[in-house]
């Protein structure tokens, strides 16, 4: 029987898996506006390697124009891998093989969840947290579908799995041992960065298991893991200074503007708006997923004495700790650990954070049946007391803490994630002429949009070539560069594939040549079966050689580095090992068990039979498909076109920027700031008509409009080329923008508009009438900066004065650019520090630009700051940013001028010089 029960269990979870998966399994093709769509192009890009005979994939030869790079180099593929073996399936393409990826995700990590849980809880703990991990928000809807970053999806699935195989007992097993390193390993190369996260979780539970003391075996597993991946790792860092490779920095990739509002990450999933075109959604723990794990809380204290509570503990903290990394009061732990930073994303957190809540609730479940049967048990007065009162609570709410319950509140407040936004049915092209259309287009280059993995020899990126795109189009590819051929000579295509050309060429005379592949390590030349030396051209990067005259037969191949060599060896040494210790020992695969008598932890809630989680499973799928489905404004709401629904504000016209994009309303939280604190802004962009560009998008607070008090600025508006939006679906776009330490409290503007990256030219904005008004739109609200403490650290500045005035000091100044181009503005930055409360000096700045011959030819005289808030006002020890922004007309003379600042009737103090341009 108990075993029957078993196989319900794991049908049942089966069915949750599928039902996660619905999306996925009902409709054709996979979306093109998430990052779904790059990895159906890698994943594209690595079978025509591997059918070309490419071997283990390094290479990517029809990116980036065709010009190839070393992506599968340093991006773990074994997504990629994995897609193109369901790709081999009748009746299965790569987009579909990419999909089958994504369900098997979902499934592995459905049952890894109810595997891990079963032995660790139970029985009925192992459903509830199968079904709270599958249907956690990040699981269920961001990550797959909204994100669709299939290799983090995928390395998450994996976790459950290894630590499942990796609970600890005094008998050593070769099986769980070899099993856990292979996971590991594929763990390694299915996303970098995840990697590293979930290896440092499992890490700890390796060690908590142990006290803290670790295992021989411990460090051995850690090393056959360096080893099987070596092939991997090793390159990447031994070439990592061969690419470039930002995933750090200011802007998008820094943490400080990722982390999640308390609000929003304990909060429900909200319905979508399907009328946007990407809806906007919550990175959100799931609010049955913490809500039900609270009693875990208690129950691990209360049993921490117990194999189950010292294991709750431990997903307890772990639960804990990562929460709290995703709020921005633990910016200083992100800021003292290193490489925290590499992780780019707290919210990434959320993942990992999805099964820790998930094994909680499990645990939660155990320690509820635990507490109604221990009372009479119990010989400790005072635990015997905290035992009765634990009992009498929780008998009279045995319905509310059945786990039927819990499953059926799981998937209750998930129905709002479990609608993803519709995508096309048709994907369109994967053959290398579809991608490169697609880089053509301007949508990225290489699958990435910031030039990650590039060679590092490429000082500027090349254009497209219109020889090569025509060979593409013809379909005989031809990365010869005839440019390069000299008069009379010729060069015939003998041989493609994507790690190799081999070309004929006669030339009357020596020249150097150049083939249309970035230069990288590995790359090889040989001419007429002898070696030649290649180098990197300048300043593109492109390969290049010389050739004398004659005809010569010459070959362009992709080999092996000393740091692949090395690698690969290590990797099969590893392998061999392996294979040969499993031959010499009994293989039984089993996983300890927390208690090795047996039954001990197993829930038995009157029966083992789960008839109310069957029935509880059964009426919530037949709910959905019958009568949430077809309802399309229960879970889900579609703002009609040209409208936004859930808009804050709605603009009383559209604002036509371009004759291309239209913009409708806006949202504003608050419109309160502090100084150096942060404005959330949301904008709801239309596309009127097909956008021929991609736009770029600020949000400025400003007063008066050309000085700016803190900003926001994105690639793409809604993180979504603009070239790409559809007619139909508005755009949502967040903002956050940071004012400026030491901005004067007051009340100012924001200011908004577009403009194009390449110059800089901002989309200008048409009245009704079709006249240009303005090339940026002050929205019609009033933000107020309120005053805060300011660090002296964080102003930047590039000289220090520290000149005192009359109750005033200047502290310093920050010069916006030495170099200015005219007609433009020459920006300077004043810092005063109030030494007493309402100083009277100083009273009037004067700011000059005085030319060589000590003539100014533009100045500004103002109290400070403008007058926005007056030294009057200041209160002792107050920091206040003072900008002054000086206005260069065309009929402005070039040469090298100096900013000068005289306060009051003092003495004029030259602070910086200016190269002025035309």
């Amino acid at each position: 029987m108990r075993q029957y029960t078993w196989l319900v269990g794991l049908i049942l979870v089966i069915l949750l898996a599928a039902l996660a998966a619905q999306p996925f399994l009902s409709r054709p093709g996979l979306p093109r506006d998430t990052d779904a769509e790059l990895h159906v192009f890698r994943a594209a890009e690595l079978g025509y390697a591997l059918q070309g005979g490419a071997g283990y994939v390094r290479w990517a030869p029809n990116f980036w124009y065709g010009y190839g790079y070393p992506i599968f180099n340093y991006y773990a593929p074994l997504c990629y891998y994995l897609a193109n073996a369901f790709a081999l399936l009748p009746n299965l393409d790569i987009v579909s093989g990419t999909k089958a990826v994504f369900i098997l995700g979902l499934l592995l990590g459905a049952l890894g969840t109810f595997s891990l849980g079963r032995k660790l809880f139970g029985l009925r703990a192992a459903l509830v947290a199968a079904a709270a991990f599958t249907f956690s928000p990040y699981i269920l809807f961001v990550n797959p579908h909204m994100r669709g970053d299939l290799p983090e999806f995928f390395a998450l699935s994996l976790l459950p799995w290894l630590i499942r195989f990796q609970i600890q007992n005094s008998k050593f097993k070769v099986a769980n041992f070899v099993l856990s390193a292979f996971l590991w390993t594929a763990l390694i190369l299915t996303h970098n960065l995840m990697a590293l996260i979930l290896s440092a979780i499992l890490a700890v539970w390796l060690l908590w298991q142990l006290n803290f003391k670790p295992r021989v075996s411990n460090l051995g597993l850690v090393l056959l893991v360096a080893g099987l991946s070596a092939f991997f790792w090793l390159p990447f860092v031994a070439e990592r200074s061969a690419v470039h490779l930002t995933v750090i920095g200011e802007g998008h990739f820094d943490f400080h503007n990722h982390f999640v509002a308390w609000r929003t990450l304990f909060g429900p999933s909200q319905p979508l708006d399907m009328g946007a075109t990407s809806p906007k959604f919550q990175y959100n723990l799931g609010l049955a997923q913490w809500l039900l794990a609270l009693p875990a809380l208690p129950l691990a204290f209360l049993y921490r004495h117990k194999p189950q509570g010292k294991v709750l503990a431990f997903f307890v903290l772990c639960s804990l700790v990562l929460i709290l990394l995703m709020l921005s009061p633990s910016a200083f732990i992100w800021e003292a650990v290193p490489l925290m930073s590499y992780i780019q994303f707290p919210w990434r957190l959320l993942g990992p954070a999805a099964l820790t809540l998930a094994m909680c609730m499990g645990g939660a479940i155990w320690g509820i049946e635990e507490t109604t049967k221990q009372e009479s048990k119990e010989t400790s007065v005072l635990a015997s007391r905290i035992l009765h009162l634990a009992s009498c609570i929780l008998r009279p709410s045995s319905l509310i803490l059945h786990p039927s319950f819990f499953i059926l509140l799981i998937l209750g407040l998930a129905l709002p994630a479990m609608y993803p936004p519709m995508w096309s049915p048709d994907f369109g092209p994967t053959t290398p002429l579809g991608m490169l259309q697609v880089e053509l287009a301007g949508h990225y280059l290489g699958t990435t949009s910031t030039g990650d993995f590039v060679p590092a020899t490429v000082k500027a990126h090349p254009p497209a070539n219109s020889d090569l795109v025509a060979s593409y189009q013809q379909g005989n590819i031809d990365k010869f560069d005839r440019a390069t051929l000299p008069s009379g000579a010729t060069a015939k295509v003998i041989e493609h594939g994507p790690t190799h050309d081999r070309f004929q060429v006669y030339s009357p005379q020596s020249f150097a040549a150049r083939v249309l592949t970035f230069y990288f390590p590995g790359w090889q030349v040989k001419i007429d079966g002898q070696p030649v030396s290649i180098r990197p051209s300048d300043p593109h990067g492109l390969i290049e050689f010389d050739i004398a005259p004659g005809a010569h037969d010459i070959v362009v191949s992709f080999g092996s580095t000393p740091a692949r060599t090395i690698g690969t060896f290590i990797s099969l040494l590893a392998l061999v090992f392996v294979g040969l210790w499993i031959a010499i020992s009994k293989f039984k695969i089993g996983a300890a068990k927390i208690e090795p008598q047996g039954q001990a932890c197993a829930l038995k809630f009157k029966s083992l039979k789960l008839g109310p989680e069957i029935v509880v499973v059964l009426a919530f799928i037949l709910f959905k498909f019958a009568i949430a489905d077809p309802c399309d404004t229960c879970f889900r709401y579609t703002s009609p076109p040209g409208q936004v629904l859930g808009a804050q504000h709605t603009l009383s016209a559209p604002v036509d920027f371009g004759h291309h994009i239209e913009l409708l309303g806006y949202g504003l939280p608050s419109t309160q700031v502090q100084s150096g604190g942060k404005l959330a802004l949301t904008l709801y962009w239309k596309a009127a008509t097909p956008v021929p560009k991609n736009y770029q998008v600020f949000a400025h607070l400003v007063r008066p409009i050309t000085t700016l008090w803190g900003q926001s600025d994105k690639l793409n508006p809604g993180d979504f080329p603009t070239s790409r939006w559809p007619l139909d679906k508005f755009v949502w776009d967040d903002h956050t923008l940071t004012i400026l330490p030491g901005t004067p409290p007051g009340e100012y503007q924001l200011g908004v508009g577009l403009y194009t990256l390449a110059d800089g030219a901002r989309a200008p904005i048409f009245d009704a009438s079709g006249q240009i008004v303005a090339d940026s739109l002050l929205l019609p609200v009033t933000i107020r900066v309120l005053p805060a403490r300011t660090d002296p650290s964080s102003l930047e500045m590039d000289k220090r004065q520290n000149m005192a005035y009359n109750g005033a000091t200047l502290l310093g100044h920050t010069l916006e650019s030495a170099e200015v181009r005219a007609p433009g503005f020459v920006r300077i930055t004043l810092f005063w520090q109030a030494t007493q409360n309402a100083p009277s000096m100083p009273a009037r700045v004067q700011i000059s630009l005085v030319d060589a011959q000590g003539q100014p030819t533009t100045q500004i005289e103002s109290e400070p700051a403008g007058g926005i808030y007056p030294p009057t006002q200041w209160k002792r020890g107050q920091i206040v940013r003072d900008i002054y922004s000086l206005w260069l007309g065309e009929q402005s003379a070039a040469g090298t001028f100096t900013v000068r600042v005289k306060v009051d009737d003092g003495q004029a103090i030259d602070l910086a010089t200016v190269q002025i341009s035309k």
